[in-house]
């Protein structure tokens, strides 16, 4: 037993699948290379000391620190919760309330992600960052914080990031992001973006999205729209 060490059980098998996780492994290198799948996205990849029992693999998990924006909102403390339902270390950035995480174990740290020098110091011996963090209106933006939290807020997570050497960045975005007619087709990456015309809301997450090709780390970055 090594401390911070979890051991976990997965089947083995070698495709992909629609909504299932998959795990491809090689089971002729010690330490065995494994892989995790969702969707044909990579989710985990480590060199792990591996043990094949029947249809089983079991391996050594190391949980990884995780850093979370946004973390106290309806998305975010989900998003926590899970993560440390599941063992890995989470890094919560909250900006003035931490009810919603009070039940859960994570390192709380007060920020804004509109402060380049606070995501830094936040995402700083992170692997990944998943960016929650936005604020939803549908009274306009009088004061013009929706559209800089929305758009200078994933540009000043992505920048720190990079500059820290963050693995990977996970960015939630909305379907609101894209025009909604024609509603027969589908809501894929093809659906044209808001303009500056539309709500504000839906442009600001429009504009947020795009930074990642402005910056050409699309690589780097993946992205969820969620019906928010």
């Amino acid at each position: 037993t090594v401390t911070g060490v979890q051991t976990c059980a997965l089947p083995i098998c070698h495709g992909y699948g629609e909504d299932q996780f998959f795990l491809v492994s090689e089971k002729d290198q010690h330490p065995g290379i494994v892989r995790i799948f969702c969707r044909s996205h990579l989710l985990y990849s480590a060199e792990l000391p591996v043990v094949y029992y029947s249809h089983l693999l079991i391996f050594a998990f190391m949980p990884i620190k995780i850093a979370v924006t946004g973390a106290s909102g309806h998305i975010g403390n989900v998003v926590c919760r899970m993560l440390a339902e599941n063992g890995h270390h989470v890094r919560a950035l909250y900006h003035s309330d931490t009810r919603s995480l009070d039940a859960i174990p994570v390192e709380l740290v007060n920020g804004d992600v509109l402060n380049v020098a606070d995501m830094e110091k936040f995402v700083d011996g992170c692997e990944y960052v998943i960016n929650c963090a936005a604020i939803i209106s549908i009274e306009g933006d009088k004061n013009g914080i929706v559209f800089r939290t929305n758009t200078e807020g994933p540009r000043n997570v992505l920048v720190a990031s990079l500059k820290k050497g963050v693995k990977r960045i996970v960015h939630i975005s909305s379907v609101h992001a894209v025009h909604d007619l024609p509603h027969a087709e589908p809501y894929d990456e093809s659906r044209p973006y808001k303009t500056s015309g539309d709500f504000v809301y839906d442009y600001s997450k429009a504009t947020g999205e795009q930074i990642r090709s402005e910056e050409h780390t699309s690589e780097l970055q993946s992205q969820f729209r969620i019906s928010y």
